[in-house]
């Protein structure tokens, strides 16, 4: 699923594919699967492929039965997968507009990857965490994150299984020193 979306952006072509795992190819209704984390990385990536489609209430809706879904699942990477749902939930919202409510989100989801201990997780939800408060006019406190994101990047750059999952991050922080001003830095971070 993952080529399909993020290399050819194919989302109606595995939105269809997906919509086999549900009673009458139907999204609404509990997908054909046994464990709960499989059923609610189902539902999240059926919301990934409506959100790219532009369906965003749609995606909205299954991103929150995603997390209510995770949450009862019964492994330890509920949480770490819980961060990552509600970080899809905190982008729907910044694209409908509606700032608030993505911050108090990326919140919620940076709380749920610390507390799963899981790098990549953390590394994500810091991510969206400092560019909903960029977003939202919080500079001061976007800054802040950016850096714990940097120092994170430092550590971790070593290891080339992190760099695609830091790529999204670094945009974000890229963006967030143009809108500063600090263009010099913005251009180091491009060329890294």
């Amino acid at each position: 699923g993952w080529l399909l979306l993020h290399n050819f952006g194919a989302y109606h072509h595995l939105y269809k594919i997906l919509l086999t795992f549900f009673p009458n190819d139907d999204p609404s209704r509990t997908p054909k699967l046994r464990s709960a984390a499989h059923q609610a990385s189902l539902l999240n990536t059926v919301g990934l492929c409506l959100a790219g489609l532009g369906y965003l209430r749609e995606a909205e809706f299954l991103y929150i039965r995603s997390i209510d879904t995770i949450r009862s699942a019964k492994n330890d990477k509920a949480q770490a997968s819980a961060s990552t749902f509600f970080n899809n939930l905190a982008e729907i919202h910044i694209l409908q507009g509606n700032l608030d409510k993505s911050l108090i989100i990326a919140e919620d989801a940076l709380k749920l990857a610390q507390q799963s201990e899981n790098k990549r997780a953390e590394v994500r939800a810091i991510g969206w965490l400092a560019w909903s408060k960029n977003l939202h006019g919080n500079l001061e406190k976007a800054g802040e994150h950016f850096k714990d994101l940097d120092a994170i990047r430092a550590k971790l750059q070593k290891d080339d299984s992190y760099h695609q999952i830091l790529s999204l991050p670094i945009i974000f922080y890229m963006n967030y020193l143009v809108r500063v001003g600090d263009f010099n830095q913005a251009q180091l971070r491009a060329e890294e």
